[in-house]
């Protein structure tokens, strides 16, 4: 035996002793039922090594002959396992179920708020509402250049605006409309009628708009074209500044001729030869007068929801509600004529003052009332709901100051029966 045979001996006897110290440990994770649970987790010590079983729940480690190991299973769903003083012998089978139980959960309570800002929500919310209603979302709005919600309501059907701020709904005029922000009321935007002026809320902060054109019970009675909701986004996303520039001319009256009343030839010297003079009827001195107002207005509103799902099919909901909307003003004028001098525009300096142009006033307006509402649908294919309102007026008669007014409407959604999608 050559003396490179003798050095190569050792080598061969260590290695073959490594060998017979090893061992395959074989395992399979299923559960109660005998059903595989996949992609369990495996961690053996001491060898502070983890695997994981694959989908049919097997899996293999090597590891070394006669040495005792602890095994942790673990697994979504599923008690975690620990199996103590597992050995794996070579040459042999060494294959272990492992059986896991399933771990009881704790109940799970998931809190979420409808999105409204998408054409579908909005959809969704016209299909299962038995009262007629239009309206726009938010992903709809942004892809329009409107820059205001007066020029977001020409896109609902059946309105219309007028000077790109009040709204028109089925040909009746502001003044039999109502406007809503965010479930609130709004005053009139003009001194002398009752409209709103819809340019004032830009249409970047617009969630959705919704015209109801049917008077329900849970709705105010102060419409009889539309009630306009305009809702806006709970935080907006980022700052904004929006600038416009806005120019126009009249097709009749610009770049044409016209009629005008004839000019006396010195007139370009400030002097005219009496055509301009004031009838004798008026006054020759400047009228002045003091003009004082103040009004306070006070609004109410408390809700209270209710929603509860029965069986998966059963959607039973509650509302009900009280709201209160009070306006107080105090008016005081005084008219004069007959100034000594038109340069001291005062009241006090006048030395005529007409009787019927000299007035105190005070008004008043209350309208108290509660509501409530009773919704249930069946697997969203049948619909009904069951409303009612009391208002009390504080303009009408004592005797005919109160009203009650109940109301019910059902629907069925046809599009979500099983013969119609055939």
């Amino acid at each position: 035996m050559s003396f490179k045979r003798i050095l190569l001996l050792p080598f061969l006897l260590i290695s073959i002793f490594v060998s017979a110290q090893t061992a395959r440990l074989n395992g399979k994770v299923i559960n109660s039922q005998n059903e595989v649970v996949a992609n369990a987790s495996i961690e053996i010590s001491p060898l502070n090594k983890t695997i994981a079983a694959d989908v049919e729940g097997r899996f293999s480690i090597q590891v070394t002959s006669g040495v005792k190991y602890t095994l942790t299973v673990t697994s979504a769903g599923y008690n975690a396992k620990i199996i103590d003083d597992v050995t794996a012998t070579a040459g042999e089978d060494n294959t272990i179920n492992i059986v896991l139980e399933n771990k009881t959960l704790e109940e799970v309570v998931v809190r979420s708020s409808v999105r409204k800002e998408t054409t579908s929500a909005l959809i969704n919310f016209q299909r299962n509402n038995a009262s007629l209603s239009s309206g726009l979302a938010a992903d709809f709005i942004k892809r329009t250049p409107d820059k205001n919600t007066g020029e977001i309501l020409k896109r609902v059907s059946g309105t219309s605006v007028q000077d790109n701020k009040f709204v028109v709904v089925r040909g009746l005029g502001d003044r039999y409309n109502a406007a809503f922000l965010n479930g609130a009321q709004l005053p009139s935007s003009e001194p002398d009628r009752k409209a709103f002026s819809f340019d004032m809320i830009p249409s970047t902060v617009v969630d959705n708009i919704v015209i109801n054109k049917t008077a329900t019970p849970d709705l105010t009675g102060e419409f009889a074209g539309g009630l306009v909701q305009v809702t806006t986004k709970d935080v907006p996303t980022k700052d904004f500044l929006t600038l416009g520039v806005t120019l126009g001319y009249n097709t009749n009256s610009t770049f044409k001729d016209f009629t005008a009343n004839e000019r006396s030839s010195t007139d370009w010297l400030g002097f005219d030869d009496g055509r301009r003079s004031l009838p004798s009827a008026f006054p020759s001195s400047r009228q002045a007068y003091a003009l004082f107002q103040r009004s306070f207005q006070k609004q109410f509103n408390v809700v209270a929801n209710y929603n509860k799902l029965i069986a998966d099919k059963h959607n039973v909901g509650a509302m009900i509600g009280a709201e209160y909307f009070g306006t107080r003003g105090y008016d005081m004028q005084v008219l004069g004529t007959n100034a000594p001098t038109d340069d001291i525009p005062t009241v006090n300096a006048s030395t005529t003052f007409v009787a019927g142009n000299n007035y105190t006033s005070e008004s008043e307006y209350r309208i108290a009332s509660t509501f409530g509402r009773l919704t249930y649908d069946y697997d969203q294919r049948f619909l009904m709901t069951a409303v009612f309102r009391r208002d009390g007026v504080s303009s009408l008669s004592e005797n005919n100051r109160f009203g009650f007014f109940p109301g019910m409407s059902a629907g069925w959604n046809i599009h979500n029966e099983a013969f119609f999608e055939k």
